[in-house]
């Protein structure tokens, strides 16, 4: 885990990577016996609403608008927020990791009411918008990253000793022309 709590410091969903690491990380939720729990043990959740959203999010099948009934597409965002919830302290879990919790517990309980997935989803993320908090954190810490890649602070006593080197260096090249230029004077 890296500064952020971003796992295989990746930042940018776009990215193949990113797509990989969500699908093999819903596998490995799917096949965790242990996170609920855990969970349970890192928010206010108790284990029935958390092994109920844990359900709705990485085993049910949804219908969707055309018709077809699958499960929901591995998300990176998700696959993160599920990841610090389960193996992170109570510290570290960030302020969209329990904003997913609260948003599928009030999607699904939408649903249950007859609503359909998609109009359940948009009506919560009203309330909840954990896709805007969740882009919002990632959006920062990139800039937080790139920022300190590109603001390394200047040793300024080794850059004019540099400047000097190459100014030495110059004089020294200078020399060398003159010389070959006057044939050796």
């Amino acid at each position: 885990m890296v500064s952020g709590g971003v796992f295989g410091a990746i930042t940018d969903i776009e990215t193949i990577e990113a797509q990989k690491y969500a699908i093999i990380e819903y596998e490995r939720i799917r096949n965790d016996k242990n996170d609920i729990d855990r969970i349970v043990k890192n928010t206010a959740f108790n284990r029935i609403q958390v092994e109920i959203i844990k359900n709705y999010l990485f085993y049910d099948k949804h219908k969707r608008e055309d018709g077809t009934l699958q499960r929901f597409d591995a998300d990176f965002y998700i696959a993160q927020s599920w990841h610090r919830l389960s193996y992170s302290t109570p510290n570290e879990i960030k302020e969209h990791d329990i904003l997913l919790l609260k948003h599928e517990s009030m999607e699904l309980s939408l649903v249950l009411q007859g609503y359909p997935q998609e109009l359940a989803h948009t009506i919560t993320e009203e309330k909840y918008n954990y896709a805007k908090a969740a882009k919002e954190y990632y959006f920062a810490l990139k800039n937080q990253q790139h920022r300190k890649t590109r603001q390394t602070p200047l040793n300024w006593k080794a850059v004019k000793e540099l400047q000097k080197l190459q100014n030495m260096s110059n004089i020294r090249e200078d020399t060398k022309n003159h010389t070959e230029r006057n044939g050796g004077r």
